[in-house]
């Protein structure tokens, strides 16, 4: 630190504004002295429909916003599959107790409603993930929690609903823990 130029100051020149005085923060800056070093938004028209504050938030990264696209296009390919295709859940189910060794009947009319059952949960969870995620736009910068959310709660519905039609079968948990 050098010297301030006033040799009856016994301060030493300031350093990155560390010890600068308000007249010479104003002098630096151009501002009068006491102003305000932001100023306040302007006020919007009520009548115009405008925010009068608006956040002056960044816009979200382009790879938060490809990773929530796709999240959400994988989970609306799973989705479409168990609502437009409740089946596919007593099929899967046959198929692996079949690879299991598994020579009883598998598919009834029980399992083919828990199947729609978890179809129906499933796109409950994704259109509130959906909506939810336009709603907290606005708010959040970054989105791709929500619909990883949703696929960990898509995830304990299917493995709940599955675990419910394995127990359904008789014979099958006992084929599937030996």
């Amino acid at each position: 630190m050098s010297q301030s130029a006033d040799p009856s100051d016994p301060r030493p020149r300031p350093d990155f504004g560390e010890y600068a005085s308000p007249e010479e923060v104003a002098r630096i800056t151009g501002r009068p002295v006491g102003a305000d070093p932001v100023p306040p938004p302007a006020a919007a028209d009520p009548a115009s429909g405008a925010s009068p504050i608006t956040p002056p938030g960044r816009a979200a990264p382009l790879w938060d916003r490809a990773l929530t696209v796709t999240l959400f296009v994988v989970g609306a390919w799973t989705v479409a599959g168990f609502v437009f295709d409740p089946l596919t859940f007593s099929t899967s189910l046959e198929a692996s107790a079949r690879s299991a060794g598994f020579t009883g009947d598998v598919a009834d009319a029980t399992i083919d409603q828990i199947g729609r059952v978890v179809g129906i949960t499933l796109l409950v969870v994704f259109v509130g993930a959906l909506v939810g995620a336009l709603l907290l736009r606005p708010r959040f910068r970054i989105l791709f929690w929500i619909p990883l959310s949703a696929a960990v709660l898509s995830a304990i519905v299917l493995l709940v609903g599955l675990s419910i039609a394995v127990a359904h079968v008789p014979g099958l948990l006992d084929q599937l823990t030996r």
